[in-house]
């Protein structure tokens, strides 16, 4: 038997996705027990739900495919996926095959799920014919392009003939078409994998959980009374089956605040009283109704696909603290209770609850539609004429039309919900949210000027002899290009081995060098710790060299607010290698650069200079680094060392916290003629074809960041690029489905499908793109740049630590070297990207299966070649008949 796939949830949190765990109770299945094959149903699909009145249900509020499409909308909110339903009371496997071809709902499937055989239990029919007929069914949907993979065989729900209700007075069973139903299943497995198609038993877990039920009360059932229809709580016990023999049970991703904070980018903020953060959830609470209370009272660990828990670390346990999101008040716990976890998806003020409601309510709508329309299909069977079979075609269309527009009204509002950021607050009872919001605001931005001049001061993490990436340099170029006609200059002053201590006698003097590279210097970033740190240096020296290195540059006359403290980059004392045999870790040097990052921001905030934390973010990215491979490293295997991948990731952080904005250039071409721009200019717009050609001049103010080799594996690991480096173009009045080729300057730079453009682009990640191409120069020389400043360090180094190798004159003429070369390099750089962007560039946007070939209509190049033809064609006539007369001529 085909397995199916099986895709594992890839659902982003905040902060980490927890495993679950399983409990299996009275009356559960384990999923091994039931599952006989493992997928999920893919974006696009149109899943066809082939059955009798179970499926049908006109009977109850929903049906077990509405509970499966709610389950889908919450984890998968992105996929647009049409669950159909083809169920119609009464039907066998023949009276499907019989209607086939005249119900309209057949047609468009590319999935479907086959749940048939108590019509034909209750008839009689044996268990022969039930498997040629369904065995016909299978070849049916082949036929009409489906595989063996896209075919789900449900084996069919129970007769519940051990209710009592299937008992008269005399303790005779109205009804024994379980065993036939028993002989259904056990051919059904057997036959699914002969038919290479996926199989899952829904009959036997279901009987044994009916068995359960009536070990209570014998009336018990999950019918409706008649021991054939599963009620709303059976339809949704169904539904859990099919999830779990898809592999889909699992729980809500769990989102853990922890009492220190990890992660840069989420708009973390935590004080004594209180936690505010930005949460973006991507997937979203469901199954709200009454029904799956009921089911997880029968099956307890059903409980996990409808939880969504939220904990929260390092409150007090006794005190109270206020949850809400956004707006919304979700109620009062105790830190006890917060660290224990507290179950989001249950609590009625939850916005994404209500959601969930709301959701709950169309599916219903949704329902009741389809059981209508399955309801006129019985009756043009019944009836079985060719005006009732037209009469269906206008109800099909009908019935299209409104669950269509129901379908949209859903996914939007799922879509809109899962990419929204809600302001999480938790905060302790009597002190206000306000005051919590207001200290969590984002500091003023500190990001550099024109006319700066930005020393870096710092070890050889700074430095970085062995790449020609640093953290400098990714600042460097993004200063460039997207400020191109400043006047900054940037100088890498870090030197390998050195201390904060170091710095302090270099340029006090007491080392005996004299270093000119920081001299004229109007900002200066400090970030030393690592060598401190692997020396066990305590924390408090640590802090005091910082303060008198802040102190010297304030002698210098740089004050304090022209200064930024920088916490180290992180030693990677978490991958796999660093730990013995016995669990314990060899080196634990990052400990103590913790406890210096702590302390560096409140030397910070006492001194009124900036603050910049590299050490946590970068944690973080280890941490995710480690979550798939527990060695990987974002250090060139020394586990100090930024490799190109993590100096760009340090370079990314601390334009992040300087506030540094992402657009490059905003282009907006609005169909109805309205343009607007931020950063750039557009003029000379042009519409042909009916929307199958635009045009326009444009003129970007600012280059995009480079996409080197590094730049671009940073960038698929950790997407950077779209927050530092948007160079966004948006279309609107395309067709969504066609494909759009983008010129610039007759260059393909991108294709796009016209949704795609309408929700706007990013052309900065195009290789082509003429500003992509200058950058790239740039980014060329921006290394050299790094590479001669490395040198010069190096021979510094030299003069001023150990055997001091190096003499005063060794390091002015490295100094006179490294000045002048980064002097040239600078202004090439500059150069480069002030010639880019005094360059207006024409900007085409081809549909290419449109009416527009090389800029003209199709019906004038017809013209044209027809006209060209007609003048062509005498002259062509009069060439041959010449050479004719020639040939004639020279046989005489």
């Amino acid at each position: 038997m085909k397995k199916w796939k099986a895709y594992g949830f890839a659902l982003a949190c905040i902060l980490f996705l927890c495993s679950k765990k399983e409990i299996f109770a009275a009356g559960e299945k384990n999923n091994d027990e039931i599952k006989a094959e493992e997928s999920f149903f893919e974006d696009g699909d149109v899943v066809g739900f082939i059955g009798d009145s179970i499926t049908h249900a006109e009977y109850t509020s929903i049906n077990y495919m509405e509970f499966l499409y709610q389950y889908y909308l919450s984890r998968f909110p992105d996929r647009e996926i049409e669950f159909r339903n083809l169920g119609t009371a009464s039907c066998t496997v023949q009276d499907v095959l019989d209607i086939y071809d005249r119900d309209p709902a057949f047609q468009g499937l590319n999935q479907a799920v086959i749940l048939l055989g108590m019509n034909e239990a209750i008839q009689e029919i044996s268990v022969e014919a039930y498997i040629a007929d369904m065995e016909k069914l299978i070849e049916r949907l082949k036929a009409d392009g489906l595989k063996g993979e896209d075919i789900l065989i449900l084996a069919p729900t129970p007769y519940d003939q051990t209710c009592a209700l299937n008992y008269d007075k005399n303790g005779y069973p109205y009804q024994r078409s379980d065993d036939r139903l028993t002989a259904f299943t056990e051919q059904l497995e057997v036959k699914a994998e002969e038919w290479k198609v996926c199989y899952a038993d829904l009959h036997t877990p279901m009987k044994e959980l009916s068995v359960e039920l009536q070990k209570e009360d014998g009336k018990n059932t999950l019918t409706i009374g008649d021991c054939i229809h599963p009620e709303a709580v059976g339809q949704m016990v169904m539904a859990y089956y099919i999830l779990q023999a898809q592999g889909a049970v699992e729980e809500l991703p769990e989102l853990l605040i922890p009492e220190v904070p990890v992660e840069i980018l989420e708009d973390f903020y935590r004080n004594e009283q209180g936690v505010r953060l930005s949460w973006k959830p991507e997937c979203l609470p469901m199954f709200t109704a009454d029904e799956f209370q009921e089911l997880t009272g029968l099956i307890p660990s059903a409980e996990a696909i409808g939880k969504e828990v939220l904990y929260v670390e390092g409150f007090s346990e006794e005190v109270s603290y206020e949850l809400t999101i956004g707006d919304n008040v979700l109620g009062d716990f105790t830190g006890q209770e917060l660290l224990e976890g507290i179950n989001l998806a249950v609590l009625e003020e939850n916005p994404l609850r209500k959601l969930a409601v709301e959701i709950d309510e169309k599916s219903r709508v949704r329902h009741k539609l389809a059981a209508e329309y399955r309801s006129a299909v019985y009756t043009a069977a019944e009836t079985d004429t060719e005006e009732a079979w037209a009469q269906l075609q206008e109800t099909w269309k009908n019935w299209q039309k409104a669950d269509r527009a129901l379908r949209e009204k859903i996914h939007e509002k799922v879509q809109t919900a899962a990419d929204q950021d809600y302001i999480v607050s938790i905060v302790e009872k009597g002190f206000s949210k306000e005051i919590l919001d207001q200290e969590s605001m984002p500091a003023e931005e500190f990001l550099f000027e024109d006319g700066d001049v930005v020393g870096f001061l710092g070890d050889s993490i700074t430095q970085v002899s062995y790449s020609g990436i640093s953290y400098p340099e990714f600042l460097h170029q993004y200063y460039i290009t997207r400020y191109p006609h400043w006047e900054l200059e940037l100088r890498n002053l870090g030197t390998g081995y050195y201390t904060a201590k170091h710095a302090l006698e270099l340029y006090n003097g007491e080392s005996g060098i004299y270093d000119a590279a920081l001299d004229g210097i109007t900002k200066a970033v400090i970030m030393f710790g690592m060598n401190e740190a692997q020396d066990g240096g305590d924390t408090e020296t640590y802090i005091q060299n910082i303060r008198k290195l802040t102190e010297m540059l304030n002698a210098r006359g740089i004050e304090n607010e022209d200064v930024i403290l920088a916490a180290p980059t992180p030693y990677d004392q978490t991958r796999s290698s660093n730990y013995k045999e016995n669990g314990e870790m060899k080196e634990t040097v990052d400990n103590i650069l913790l406890e210096y990052t702590v302390k560096l921001k409140q030397l910070s905030r006492e001194l009124g200079t900036h603050y910049v934390d590299l050490h946590t973010p970068m944690l973080r990215a280890t941490k995710l680094f480690q979550e798939k491979d527990a060695d990987d490293t974002l250090t060139v295997d020394d586990n100090i060392h930024p490799k190109a991948e993590g100096s760009i990731l340090a370079g990314f952080f601390f334009l992040y916290q300087q506030g540094a904005g992402k657009e490059v250039a905003d282009v907006r071409i609005l169909d109805k003629g309205d343009v607007q721009t931020d950063n750039a200019k557009v003029s000379r717009v042009k519409w042909r074809g009916r929307g199958d050609y635009v045009s326009f001049a444009y003129h970007p103010y600012s280059l995009p960041m480079a996409i080197s080799s590094e730049v671009a594996q940073t960038d698929a690991d950790f997407d950077i690029m779209n927050r530092i480096s948007q160079e966004n173009l948006q279309v609107t009045g395309l067709e969504s489905s066609e494909k759009y080729t983008v010129y610039m300057d007759n260059v393909p730079i991108g294709e796009f499908t016209g949704e795609a453009l309408e929700q706007g682009v990013n052309l900065a990640a195009c290789d082509w793109n003429w500003g992509q191409v200058a950058a790239k120069e740039i980014e060329g020389l921006n290394q050299k740049w790094q590479e001669c400043s490395a040198e010069y360090r190096s021979v510094l180094g030299k003069a001023t630590l150990g055997e001091r190798s190096a003499t005063q004159e060794d390091v002015d003429i490295a100094y006179a070297a490294w000045k002048a070369q980064a002097e040239e390099l600078k202004n090439q750089m500059y150069e480069i990207a002030r010639t880019s962007v005094s360059r207006t560039y024409q900007i085409e946007i081809v549909n290419k299966n449109g009416r527009i070939w090389m800029k003209l209509e199709r019906w004038k190049w017809a013209i044209g070649v027809a006209i060209a033809a007609a003048i062509s064609l005498p002259f062509l006539a009069g060439v041959i008949f010449q050479m004719k007369k020639r040939k004639k001529k020279n046989r005489i």
